[in-house]
């Protein structure tokens, strides 16, 4: 399983970014190999409009499945929930590698629609 989560930097040490759409990057897991990839967001960082739903597509091209954040914006959520990929919420600030964990734990809450 491919997991996404926008971080402040390249590695599962890093704290996740508080931000989706505007985030420094994503890291893309993939728990089955052990692997990652970095998705670099600075393009859409500085958008003046449309940086979620550019970020969430930047998500979908990755392959990734889950995404663990924050929050998502109302357009980028559902181009998300329309693309198959399922958004978690991360309650508190917390490393990469920590949030991973507790999604494999289930301590993660689903992100709902008009939250």
């Amino acid at each position: 399983m491919k997991i996404a989560v926008p971080a402040e930097d390249k590695n599962l040490t890093s704290l996740i970014d508080d931000r989706f759409g505007r985030a420094k990057g994503y890291i893309v897991y993939d728990t089955e190999n052990k692997t990652l990839d970095w998705i670099d967001n600075s393009k859409n960082a500085n958008a003046s409009q449309g940086a979620g739903l550019k970020a969430a597509q930047s998500i979908i091209d990755s392959g990734a499945e889950t995404l663990l954040s924050y929050d998502v914006g109302p357009k980028a959520f559902e181009l998300l929930k329309k693309s198959g990929i399922i958004s978690y919420r991360i309650e508190t600030k917390v490393k990469v590698n920590e949030a991973i964990v507790m999604f494999q734990e289930n301590k993660l809450k689903k992100i709902n629609e008009g939250e």
